[in-house]
C-alpha cells in the first residue's frame, strides 16, 4: 500500500488522500479526495480528519447487508457536521470528491462521490492486461445525475467535458461534479452527497493492483496506462514506487500540455 500527492507550483494541491489498516472488522479502508473551490483543502482536510470515524460507526453497527445504507447515512451525517463546524461561508462554493474502498479478503466495496476514480488492474491470462474501473465518474451530463438536477431546479451546460450544474437560468453555482461533500449552493440544485456502490469479488491470479486516484491522474494517463505503470512493480510489489511513479508521469503530460494549468494529482496503490 502506498499514496504519492505531486506538489503544483503556484497553486494549493487541494487532493488528499487517507490509509487505514483496520477501521473495524478486518476491513481496510482507502481514500482519495479532490478539493474544489476557495476552501477545497478546507474541506479535504476536515475529511480526511473526520470521515474514518462516521465509516468505523457504519461497520460496527451490525448486519452487512445494511452496510451501503449505513455508509449513505454516514455520509449524510459528516456532511451535516461539516457545514455545522466549518460553516456555511466555507462550504457555499467549496467541496471535494471521494473516492473510497474497504477491502477484506476477496471482497472490495467501493464507494463513488465526484469524479475521483477506482480502478483494478486484472491480468488477463493471455499476456496481456486489463484495467477494469470500478466506479463511475459522476459527471453532471451523466443522464440519471442530470435528471437529479433538473428535478432540483438546476440544470446542466454543456460546459467542459463533463458539463456544469446551475441554478436555472441563472450564472451559479456552476460546479463540475453532481456529488461531493460540501458546496452548499449547489446542493440546493440536485448535488447529493450520496455515494455510488460497486461490489466486487476479487479474482485470485487475476485481479493484481487496486489503483485509487484523482482526476488529474486519468485525464493524464487514463485507466489502461496508469495500470500498465503500476503492472512494472507487481513483482516486488513496491506499491510506494508505483504511486510515486504514477503521479510523476501525470505530472509530466499536464507540464507537456503547456497551458498553464497543472491539475492536482494524488493517487493510493495497493498491490492485491
Amino acid at each position: 500500500v502506498s499514496s504519492s500527492k505531486a506538489p503544483v507550483s503556484n497553486k494549493e494541491n487541494q487532493d488528499g488522500v487517507l490509509q487505514i489498516p483496520d477501521v473495524g472488522d478486518g476491513i481496510s479502508m482507502f481514500c482519495v479526495f479532490d478539493g474544489h473551490g476557495e476552501y477545497g483543502k478546507v474541506v479535504t482536510d476536515w475529511a480526511i480528519r473526520t470521515l474514518p470515524s462516521y465509516i468505523a460507526g457504519a461497520v460496527a453497527e451490525g448486519r452487512a447487508g445494511q452496510l451501503l445504507n449505513r455508509i449513505t447515512d454516514a455520509y449524510r451525517a459528516a456532511d451535516a457536521l461539516l457545514t455545522e463546524e466549518v460553516g456555511y461561508n466555507v462550504i457555499e462554493d467549496s467541496g471535494t470528491t471521494c473516492a473510497l474502498a474497504l477491502l477484506k479478503d476477496d471482497l472490495l466495496l467501493v464507494g463513488g462521490l465526484g469524479d475521483s476514480r477506482v480502478v483494478l488492474g486484472v491480468d488477463t491470462g493471455d499476456g496481456t492486461l486489463g484495467a477494469q474501473p470500478v466506479t463511475l465518474d459522476q459527471s453532471p451530463k451523466v443522464p440519471a445525475e442530470s435528471a437529479r438536477i433538473e428535478k432540483a431546479g438546476g440544470e446542466v451546460r454543456g460546459e467542459g467535458a463533463g458539463g456544469r450544474v446551475y441554478a436555472k437560468g441563472q450564472q451559479f453555482p456552476g460546479l463540475a461534479v453532481a456529488r461531493a461533500f460540501g458546496d452548499g449552493d449547489a446542493k440546493q440544485y440536485g448535488v447529493t452527497v450520496d455515494p455510488q456502490f460497486i461490489g466486487w469479488k476479487l479474482r485470485t491470479g487475476q485481479d493484481f493492483v487496486l489503483i485509487l486516484a484523482s482526476d488529474g491522474v486519468w485525464n493524464a494517463l487514463g485507466n489502461e496506462i496508469a495500470v500498465e505503470i503500476c503492472a512494472k512493480h507487481r513483482q516486488t510489489r513496491d506499491a510506494n514506487k508505483a504511486a510515486n511513479e504514477l503521479v510523476l508521469k501525470a505530472r509530466q503530460v499536464w507540464e507537456g500540455l503547456a497551458k498553464g494549468r497543472i491539475d492536482d494529482i494524488s493517487a493510493v496503490v495497493v498491490f492485491l
